[in-house]
């Protein structure tokens, strides 16, 4: 049936088609399937609904349908797929999504898919890694993963362990998505080591210095990870605090640095850490009080002041007896 500009199908269609068990409906202007569909077709294990109209999944769609292996619903206008949509399709193990219109996956779409090992969600408009629906898998078991032409700028932490769990001959796909190599990924940059095919398709497309890298290339300084941020605040008199940060998740740890206040009579707190560090210890070291220089500084800005007039005087009568003594000799 594939090709026939069908636009709908009648209700009683498959009535005498109880053992069918591939349907090819790709290439028509369907919109939805007959709400009886699944009770003549107990025993489908292949369905192709590719290049239709379809905008979204009705819940109970897919009731009946518990031998079904295959669901095919690439290159329509679904913009969502509710969590409960393939609750009915126990033994699903191929699920294609391509070329809709999807900008999120909910958390519990692939709960309780024993089975599943294919998943394609290239050219969508995904920008969020769907690191919870895929939680509810067997990784391990995953021979297809398909997430490229999407509109994600960054991976979590744990996209790599999940990508890395997959089989080595699995096919991953997470090329063509807009990354920022920015501080963000850096949980995600200190994890890869290059053996995994997937850490190659990476490629930087902001900010503009690196635009055109692979996040593989790209230094972990590059990328913002050692970057502090500094914060001042009011201290006691004659303190200054140097708070150091320990390892966090994105970066090392920075070298703690001391701030010397201008004013004796006040100092300040540096605190020193990365975007996504917590303070964990602070340093307390003693800063000079109000009383270090009153007589010293006192006694050597006196002295210079001395020093220097008594200069200046002896410059000016010597110049004044050169100029008498030319005088004098003129007369004579």
């Amino acid at each position: 049936l594939r090709y026939n500009q069908l636009t709908s199908l009648p209700a009683d269609m498959f009535a005498i088609f109880s053992n069918l068990k591939f349907l090819n409906l790709v290439g028509n202007q369907l919109t939805s399937l007959p709400a009886d569909v699944a009770k003549e077709l107990a025993n489908l294990e292949w369905l192709d609904l590719g290049y239709n109209h379809f905008t979204t999944i009705p819940v109970d769609m897919l009731v009946g349908l518990d031998n079904l292996w295959h669901l095919g619903l690439y290159n329509n206008n679904i913009s969502s797929i509710e969590a409960d949509t393939l609750s009915p399709t126990p033994k699903l193990q191929d699920l294609t999504l391509e070329s809709n219109a999807i900008s999120t996956i909910a958390a519990d779409l692939l709960m309780n898919l024993p089975h599943f090992g294919t998943l394609g969600l290239s050219n969508n408009r995904i920008n969020i890694f769907p690191a919870e629906a895929l939680s509810k898998l067997n990784i391990s078991s995953l021979s297809l993963f398909y997430i490229d032409r999407n509109q994600m700028e960054t991976l979590p932490s744990v996209a790599y362990d999940m990508l890395a769990s997959t089989p080595a001959w699995a096919e991953i796909k997470i090329d063509h998505n807009p990354w920022k190599c920015d501080s963000r990924m850096c949980p995600f940059r200190q994890k890869m080591t290059g053996s995994h095919k997937f850490e190659k398709q990476i490629i930087c497309a902001h900010p503009v210095f690196l635009q055109g890298q692979y996040l593989l290339d790209v230094s972990l300084k590059d990328l913002g990870c050692n970057q502090p941020i500094s914060t001042t605040a009011s201290y006691p008199s004659g303190i200054s605090s140097v708070v150091d940060s320990t390892e966090s998740s994105s970066a090392p740890s920075p070298t703690p640095t001391s701030v010397t206040p201008a004013n004796p009579r006040s100092s300040s707190v540096t605190t020193v850490a990365s975007s996504t560090f917590l303070p964990e210890t602070t340093k307390i070291i003693p800063g000079p009080g109000p009383a270090a220089f009153s007589l010293s500084v006192f006694l050597g800005a006196f002295l210079g002041a001395v020093f220097g007039t008594a200069l200046i005087c002896g410059i000016l009568l010597t110049l004044y007896c050169i100029r008498k003594n030319q005088q004098n000799y003129r007369t004579l």
